[in-house]
């Protein structure tokens, strides 16, 4: 049997939580495992190296396993599509192969990451995650709110048109790395409509080693009270698992600002067209804002 139809095999007969070895010289220290639904693949590497990445359908992680009475750390690379586990298997046979001189299984002991951008680019990148500074933006407003107010919630990663509440009222939060420009884009018709007072928080932010991270604002939040738990249930969401090197990312805060959205402030809502009702069919609305010369607060925000 060849390591394709090894893989093919065990994707069809593992049960979930099983790992069996690859008895292959060319596939020497590797193993087919099944983990939450997921089929996959792993390598024994080294304790130190950390790895938590998601793609195109796919994950990429380190994990720890006891293999007979030793413990030993994984690499993994998994995917739950499970009509497409013989293609997926290709992936799997090319990722656990030694490779000519041990070339491919050195760089992924050694950099793994490296071999992870490579594979990226090579399916082309479909990871539709939000921008890390977007996700920064919110956090850092997160920050903002519960300083003022220690009831504010953190709604943004679950989809919702409201990505924080407070007892001040509902608050949208956009962000931008365009240092000149303060255009932002507005996903749908009911994002900036409520019957309650609402806000818009705006960052402007610049990639920086000196900056704010997630894990540094995580640090943060938990510092101020909020539950680890609460933190890391919106990032999973959010496709930046710990372990993500997303999560090290920093970016320096440039300008702090608040809207408040009223009658003055521009926006589509039902109340702009005939009868006060949006036109039959039309199921989304998205526009552009560009918020110069509009009404603001500059707040100055220090973490």
């Amino acid at each position: 049997m060849t390591l394709l139809e090894t893989i093919q095999s065990n994707f069809s007969n593992l049960q979930d939580g099983q790992i069996i070895e690859v008895n292959n010289k060319s596939a020497l220290n590797s193993w087919v495992i099944k983990i939450n639904g997921a089929n996959g693949v792993a390598i024994e590497v080294d304790k130190s190296i950390e790895v938590n990445e998601k793609f195109s359908k796919m994950n990429f992680f380190t994990k720890d396993y006891s293999i007979g009475d030793k413990g030993i750390r994984l690499l993994a690379i998994t995917s739950d599509i499970n009509h497409l586990r013989n293609e997926f298997a290709k992936i799997c046979r090319d990722f656990i192969e030694l490779g000519p001189n041990n070339e491919t299984r050195k760089m992924l002991t050694t950099e793994p990451l490296k071999w992870w951008m490579h594979m990226k680019e090579l399916l082309g990148n479909a990871n539709h995650n939000k921008l890390v500074y977007s996700i920064i933006a919110e956090m850092i407003s997160f920050t903002y709110l519960y300083d003022q107010s220690t009831d504010s919630e953190w709604y943004g990663p679950f989809g919702g048109s409201i990505d924080l509440i407070s007892k001040t009222g509902y608050y949208e939060v956009k962000s931008t790395v365009n240092r000149y420009k303060s255009i932002v884009q507005i996903s749908g018709q009911y994002q900036l409509f409520s019957d309650k007072p609402q806000y818009l928080l705006f960052c402007r932010l610049e990639k920086s080693e000196n900056g704010l991270s997630i894990n540094h604002l995580s640090e943060l939040l938990i510092k101020r009270g909020i539950k680890q738990e609460y933190i890391e249930e919106r990032l999973i969401v959010l496709g930046v698992e710990k372990g993500s090197t997303s999560r090290k990312e920093s970016y320096r805060l440039l300008e702090f600002s608040m809207y408040k959205v009223d009658e003055k402030f521009p926006r589509i809502t039902p109340e702009n067209f005939k009868n006060n009702q949006i036109p039959k069919h039309i199921e989304q609305i998205f526009y552009s804002i560009d918020l110069t010369g509009l009404d603001k607060k500059s707040i100055d925000l220090k973490l």
